[in-house]
């Protein structure tokens, strides 16, 4: 009876050994592969990047056709303009004024296939009444068919703001 005591004993930490060991070869054969999430993480980052630097032009932009704006209302005149180049490449152009500060105008970015798009002309417009307002495609915004929106400038914020 002893014996069988001891040989349950032995048997018993034979299996307890296997199933700790079966347990360690279980748990560490797993590796997870978090290679496509980080990719993605990257790629949103460089989409960011690129968002912002649009974002970054196109209030460049407005900013400058603020600046023209102005420019026409105090009957300021361009004295020059140069190319602006970025890694041999040209961008823009920075344009002077007489009276004003120089400004920046980035170009657009063309289209996937360019063909069945049209690209809208957004200006301003010097009205009867001597006041400019934004124009799309060379006509009037109007909205509800009688108000235009009139070109507005607060702490170099630009915003819409209805005319009358």
């Amino acid at each position: 009876m002893r014996h069988l005591f001891y040989l349950n004993i032995i048997i018993m930490k034979k299996l307890l050994t296997f199933a700790a060991l079966f347990a360690v070869v279980a748990l560490t054969s797993c590796k997870y592969d978090d290679d496509d999430i980080w990719n993605s993480v990257h790629g949103l980052e460089n989409r960011v990047a690129k968002l912002e630097e649009l974002c970054k032009q196109m209030n460049t932009n407005i900013s400058s056709l603020q600046t023209i704006v102005t420019a026409l209302q105090n009957n300021d005149y361009v004295t020059g303009a140069t190319p602006l180049m970025k890694d041999g490449k040209e961008i823009g152009y920075t344009i002077t004024f007489s009276k004003s500060n120089p400004i920046t105008i980035y170009h657009g970015k063309d289209g996937q296939d360019g063909e069945d798009g049209t690209t809208p002309t957004i200006g301003v417009k010097q009205d009867a009444d001597g006041v400019y307002y934004w124009t799309l495609n060379g006509e009037y915004i109007v909205v509800d068919g009688r108000q235009r929106w009139r070109r507005w400038c607060w702490w170099g914020f630009h915003v819409f703001r209805r005319g009358l």
